[in-house]
């Protein structure tokens, strides 16, 4: 029997956003139920949010090679019924960057079935924290979906028992190619063990420097670096300020999202929670709580300038000589655009790191089989 969470009791703890709580009750009845002497034999994993990041849940349960639970912990009504639409959304948009593999099965599936499929491998559940809620929900003719409660957890209702039994049917369960997608997904800190890190062009250094009240654009061609400079600048934007204030990373290719987790966390070796930084797709930003020190925006050509303009006035720190800010931006240069609050040209990234990096990698095969001759 095994219950494992991401990230652990401490890291929870230190939150920024720190979890509610009925979110902490919630989390503390989850994990004493799963360990139960029923659940002997079968491994959980458990995901907290925000290492979920700006996702359609607020926990998941991962039980490898079976099934995904998904919990969301909804504080009023209309939380509620957002919470339908954002999950509804990802089954349509986001599924592919959890598991491509797991994509493609569920588009083969026959169409009368693939609704069946994806309620069988991933489970949404509500968990409604207080009686009041509850009777507002059925109230409004809304207990479509599978709501528990505490009382569920502490009485072992019938409920939870026939959510987390086994599916027998192996072509309705997670493959272990499908769970290893995900659990990279999830948890990108495991990716760090192989990563080897990279360097940037000498003349780029300055580029990654964080400053305090700065605007930057920068354009260049496909492979010039523009992803790995930004990831350089916002490490070095979260040892600027410390732990005092967030960062937000904003993907405009919202199937890179998850590239730019791995890339950061194998960077710096820290976990996103520990570096303060929150990264996302403009199309699943969740309402900030308060505003951001730091805006940075990779992709900026899929983004409408007035999305920019969006993202300045609702997340990122008026840019006064009062405050310190950072606003930071790539772009592809084929596609340029319109930047709002930065002024003049963008400036160029020239080199090719594809050719760069391909030639460190053939010199330094040369050189091993020279050692090995």
């Amino acid at each position: 029997m095994s219950v494992e969470l991401y990230p652990d009791h401490k890291a929870i703890l230190h939150f920024q956003d720190s979890l509610k709580v009925y979110e902490i009750d919630f989390l503390d009845y989850l994990t004493e139920f799963l360990l139960r002497d029923e659940y002997v034999d079968r491994q959980f994993e458990i995901y907290v949010k925000p290492t979920l990041g700006h996702s359609a849940f607020d926990f998941i349960v991962l039980e490898p090679n079976q099934v995904i639970y998904s919990f969301q912990t909804p504080e009023n009504i209309k939380q509620y019924q957002m919470n339908q639409e954002i999950f509804d959304f990802f089954m349509e948009q986001r599924l592919y960057t959890l598991s491509p593999t797991f994509q493609r099965r569920i588009q083969q599936t026959i169409i009368e079935k693939q609704q069946e499929k994806k309620e069988v491998v991933i489970k949404q559940l509500f968990y409604i924290y207080e009686e009041n809620f509850l009777e507002e929900i059925y109230e409004e003719g809304l207990e479509e979906s599978i709501l528990i409660t505490s009382k569920d957890f502490q009485n072992s209702t019938s409920t939870l028992n026939e959510i987390f039994s086994v599916e027998k049917d192996s072509s309705i369960q997670l493959t272990e190619t499908e769970t290893e997608e995900i659990k990279q997904r999830l948890n990108p800190n495991t990716n760090i063990e192989n990563y080897i890190s990279k360097s940037l062009p000498r003349d780029y250094d300055v580029f990654a420097k964080s400053q305090s009240q700065s605007k930057h654009k920068f354009k260049g061609a496909q492979g010039s670096g523009k992803t790995l400079l930004l990831t350089k600048r916002v490490i070095n934007c979260a040892n600027r300020l410390k732990e005092n204030e967030r960062i937000l990373v904003i993907s405009g290719n919202i199937s890179k999202v998850n590239d730019l987790k791995n890339l950061i966390t194998a960077e710096d070796g820290r976990s996103l929670q520990e570096l303060g930084i929150d990264i996302s797709s403009f199309q699943e930003l969740a309402p900030a709580k308060k505003k951001y020190q730091a805006l940075f925006i990779d992709d900026a050509q899929y983004l409408k300038s007035s999305w920019i303009d969006y993202l300045l006035e609702h997340y990122l720190v008026e840019m006064t000589e009062e405050n310190d800010y950072e606003y930071v931006v790539m772009a592809d240069e084929a596609e340029l655009p319109a930047v709002p609050k930065i002024f003049g040209p963008y400036r160029t990234l020239k080199h090719d790191l594809r050719r760069i990096n391909k030639m460190l990698k053939d010199s330094r095969e040369i050189f091993l089989s020279i050692l090995g001759s």
